[in-house]
């Protein structure tokens, strides 16, 4: 019972100090809403965990980069895991992809997520057509999508490896969403 007891009030104390390392963060306005830089969701991370490790792993794909976000604690209990996905063919793309993992994962833990889980890179890169994002899909499309039984849209993100319809290339969803029956 103790233990249990431990164990909640560390885990209280720890959602204390996200707390805090948020409320120092930096925030950059687009469109009306504010997103944090992985920068910032970096140094707030280590603020909490300074012995924490974040760690990237590329995952083959043909058309695109995707990396995977492994966040730990300092006893290597895995807090979160995210994933990002980039066209191949652009600018920077491994580079780009792999902070935008490392932005979801540690938005995840609730590093930098005051209005979106999206960090500032992504919406730029979705401003500029740079990344994942040169594909959207349509506010039509997404009416389809959800449409859908929770089950379809369930394993139609969990496909794609991502928990917003928004973040698959439109053609992509365009398929899944036709074929689902």
């Amino acid at each position: 019972m103790q233990e249990k007891e431990n164990s909640m009030e560390k885990e209280k104390n720890i959602f204390e100090q996200i707390k805090k390392a948020n409320d120092k963060m930096p925030s950059i306005t687009l469109q009306n809403k504010k997103y944090n830089q992985v920068k910032d969701r970096i140094v707030a991370f280590r603020s909490v965990f300074p012995l924490g490790k974040i760690t990237t792993n590329y995952i083959e794909s043909e058309n695109y980069v995707v990396f995977e976000a492994i966040v730990s604690d300092e006893h290597s209990n895995i807090l979160s895991v995210a994933h990002a996905r980039a066209l191949r063919n652009k600018d920077k793309c491994y580079e780009r992809c792999e902070t935008c993992a490392i932005g979801r994962s540690l938005a995840l833990i609730g590093f930098g997520t005051s209005e979106s889980i999206a960090s500032y890179e992504e919406m730029e890169d979705m401003e500029e057509g740079s990344g994942a994002f040169t594909d959207i899909p349509s506010k039509e499309l997404l009416d389809r999508f959800n449409k859908l039984t929770n089950t379809q849209k369930a394993n139609i993100l969990n496909l794609n490896h991502t928990t917003d319809p928004k973040t698959i290339k439109a053609s992509d969803l365009e398929v899944f969403v036709s074929n689902a029956k």
